[in-house]
């Protein structure tokens, strides 16, 4: 079944700098993508990634494209989770696209996406850099809508990130979860992100995490019903430049905590102010 024109979001970024200042030299968006772009702070221009009506619904179609120019620094983030509600009569899954030409700094924090019962969400991100071309990419996924007892029983959820440097495929990372099988996988956990480190502008950044990855205890356990459950746990691994840590836990609060206590570590609020990264206060 063909997917209806009115559900079909495209939007499209560029960013570009007159005087040594951003300036968006192109800003469009239709329904049901929505931009807002505050004015820039500290040389970083925010875009908030938004959907009419707070979630997006079954056989919603949303397509981004965006182009970072040398010496900016584009964040885009949201205002809260992205709800993804059950498949509508079509069948058709919910999809979000983002393709991103990257030649100065892409700072990528999104809330989680939280798929709710019978959900199907797909998620396809491309992003090419330049040689100077450096990102932060934050995806993540929430179980669902864990108070209500609705946990990992959505129909089908894919999150694909590709990055190429100068058209050469460095990492692809991909999140493929069906109902069969998430929820005896991911158990008691609630919340799981990846994290994904490219260039120049933070190899200083990659090496320290290596670093404390080597130090630190990596799985946080508990005992309940005379079991060792793993209630924490992270990773890191660096490929082709490209520093991937995943993240896990009992809870998006848990996850969140972590991720801005590893902002923190890094100044990066005092580096790009505290916008790029309000996704993780709580």
């Amino acid at each position: 079944m063909s997917r209806d024109d009115s559900r079909k979001g495209k939007g499209t970024i560029q960013l570009t700098h007159v005087h040594g200042l951003p300036h968006l030299e192109k800003l469009e968006f239709c329904y049901p993508l929505k931009l807002v772009a505050p004015k820039a702070k500290k040389g970083v221009q925010v875009i908030y990634v938004l959907s009419y009506g707070g979630g997006l619904v079954g056989g919603d179609s949303i397509r981004l494209d965006v182009e970072v120019e040398a010496g900016t620094t584009l964040s885009l983030t949201t205002q809260g989770s992205t709800k993804v509600f059950k498949i509508r009569s079509t069948g058709l899954p919910t999809e979000q696209i983002l393709h991103v030409r990257i030649h100065g700094i892409l700072l990528l924090l999104p809330d989680p996406v939280q798929p709710f019962a019978n959900s199907h969400y797909q998620q396809e991100q491309g992003f090419d850099l330049d040689e100077h071309g450096s990102a932060i990419v934050l995806d993540w996924i929430v179980s669902g809508r864990p108070d209500n007892g609705e946990r990992w029983i959505f129909h089908h959820y894919r999150s694909a990130n590709t990055l190429y440097r100068q058209g050469r495929m460095l990492v692809r990372d991909c999140q493929d979860m069906s109902l069969a099988l998430v929820g005896r996988q991911m158990r008691h956990l609630d919340c799981m992100a990846t994290l994904l480190l490219v260039g120049p502008a933070f190899e200083a950044d990659a090496d320290a995490i290596r670093q404390r990855f080597s130090q630190e205890n990596r799985i946080v356990q508990s005992a309940r019903h005379g079991a060792r459950h793993d209630d924490f746990m992270w990773t890191a691994v660096t490929h082709r430049g490209v520093t991937v840590i995943k993240v896990a836990g009992i809870s998006s609060e848990q996850v969140r905590s972590w991720l801005a206590r590893l902002v923190d570590s890094q100044s990066w609020r005092e580096r790009f102010g505290r916008d790029p990264f309000r996704a993780l206060e709580m």
